[in-house]
């Protein structure tokens, strides 16, 4: 099992989020997911339910032991990357 993983679910890829997230992937070793990459947006017809979702979140179930979530606050929340 590796050490960590680090999961992004910010929608702007060079964003303040992704900059500390790299910065701790390098001070950490961890890896790094981001969900803009992954997984697609939710959509009222399913069309996409065949996107990547399921097989990363039991790639990451099994192979981590520690998991980061990284997210700007949108509106005093998390981003809607962490809540599909």
């Amino acid at each position: 099992m590796k050490q960590g993983v680090i999961i992004q679910g910010s929608a702007r890829s060079n964003g303040d989020t992704n900059s500390y997230a790299q910065s701790l992937k390098l001070l950490s070793g961890y890896d790094l997911i981001a969900l803009l990459d992954d997984i697609s947006h939710f959509d009222y017809s399913f069309n996409n339910a065949n996107d990547d979702f399921l097989p990363l979140i039991k790639k990451i179930l099994s192979s981590y032991g520690h998991i980061v979530l990284a997210t700007p606050v949108y509106w005093y929340t998390m981003s809607g990357g962490f809540s599909r």
